[in-house]
């Protein structure tokens, strides 16, 4: 990501807001809110306000634009001479619907696809696991995984591999984005790389980038075959 341009983050609506807001608070996009244009998550959906809204100040700095949406019929074509304005446009999808986060984290997925439901009929009809609520609400949203941001990354990282979608893969932090998470069973490298951020970077309880505490455990160099001694606390 060029550091000479801003990033424009649209999203479709509150859940996706509240996600990304969730991520980028807590340091887990590959950018910070300082980067954004205007310094927040954008609702500008349609591609005439956007230029009207935020293409006609004086800055000369490029705009890489994210579009976060569950819809590939939604177009987004800026006028001529606006495009200069743009280096790049990206359009990360959350299909079915941003429900399918809830329905993997809750361990929910095959029984989703055998239940032929949309996402939000499945998680409101089937799920019973999860606080009771208007489930795509930013309150909501916000309650529900700002306790588990871990398993927020992990949920999104599943997702990827299970569609032809990056969705917010393309925009996590290296430290999870390099990761597989498509096995039960950890590669090798992830537990080098856990190791050494545990040994190395953190050998005292000190608090992680998305804002929980750590306890250093990791004893012993990862071998193959075997996990290191180390753990989360």
């Amino acid at each position: 990501m060029a550091n000479n341009e801003l990033i424009a983050i649209i999203t479709e609506g509150s859940a996706e807001t509240a996600i990304m807001e969730l991520l980028l608070d807590n340091q887990l996009l590959v950018f910070s809110r300082q980067d954004l244009l205007k310094q927040k998550i954008l609702r500008t959906r349609s591609a005439s306000q956007f230029q009207k809204l935020h293409l006609n100040s004086a800055t000369r700095q490029k705009i890489h634009i994210y579009r976060i949406l569950d819809s590939r019929n939604e177009h987004f074509k800026l006028g001529k001479a606006y495009e200069k304005r743009i280096s790049k446009i990206d359009s990360l999808y959350t299909r079915p619907e941003i429900e399918i986060l809830y329905i993997i984290n809750e361990n929910q997925y095959d029984a989703f696809k055998r239940s032929g439901l949309k996402a939000h009929d499945f998680v409101n009809q089937c799920i019973t696991t999860m606080p009771k609520g208007s489930i795509k609400t930013y309150d909501y949203v916000i309650s529900y995984w700002e306790p588990q941001l871990r398993n927020l990354v992990n949920t999104i990282q599943e997702y990827a591999s299970k569609t032809t979608d990056h969705f917010l893969t393309l925009l996590l932090h290296y430290w999870f984005s390099n990761l597989e998470k498509k096995t039960v069973e950890r590669s090798f490298f992830d537990h080098y790389l856990r190791w050494f951020v545990l040994k190395e970077i953190f050998p005292q309880k000190k608090s992680l980038p998305f804002g929980r505490p750590l306890t250093c455990m990791a004893t012993s160099y990862p071998r193959r075959g075997r996990s290191p001694n180390y753990s989360w606390r």
